[in-house]
């Protein structure tokens, strides 16, 4: 929620409070301000790809590839079940994306050469030269927006969001069993 006026702010915080008397406020306010942060982040990602036409999702997925086959040496592409782990995305979501892309040119479908019943994605070159046209420009609008840290800060801020991340993991792990 956003609330710019301080009594609507503390009257969030009340009504949280008021299903769980226990919490500590300071957590309420950090949860909040941390997805309004990552919302924030989300709708710059969004907005600094328009130009290429994609969507978030969409670049992400193409990132992907391309990592695969340039840091990672697959060159015979990923298949989508391995797509969507790598995004922490539903297979159903990716399969909507990849079709998507597919229309577009941008990722084709190849028959895998260790078991023919199975296909896999490769980028191809228009998806390639997408990404790295637009790359630059994604990052330096998401970039922009940690500049008002030193780096200092920014240091100190990834080693925290590192830590909350691990302690989210081993909560999420424990809900699955």
């Amino acid at each position: 929620m956003k609330f710019n006026h301080p009594t609507s702010r503390a009257n969030w915080f009340t009504f949280m409070k008021s299903f769980a008397p226990e919490v500590d406020p300071l957590t309420i306010r950090l949860m909040d301000e941390m997805i309004m942060v990552s919302r924030g982040l989300y709708q710059m990602s969004e907005h600094s790809l328009t130009h290429a036409g994609l969507s978030f999702a969409q670049y992400r997925l193409l990132m992907g590839l391309l990592y695969s086959e340039q840091m990672e040496g697959r060159t015979d592409g990923l298949n989508p079940s391995e797509i969507s782990e790598r995004n922490g995305t539903s297979r159903n979501t990716i399969s909507a994306l990849l079709r998507n892309l597919e229309e577009h040119a941008l990722v084709e479908r190849h028959l895998d050469p260790q078991d023919r019943r199975k296909f896999n994605i490769c980028i191809t070159e228009a998806g390639r030269e997408l990404v790295r046209e637009h790359a630059r420009r994604h990052l330096d609008v998401v970039g922009n927006c940690f500049t008002v840290l030193e780096t200092a800060e920014q240091t100190a801020l990834s080693a925290l969001l590192q830590k909350v991340g691990g302690r989210v993991g081993q909560l999420l792990e424990t809900e699955r069993d």
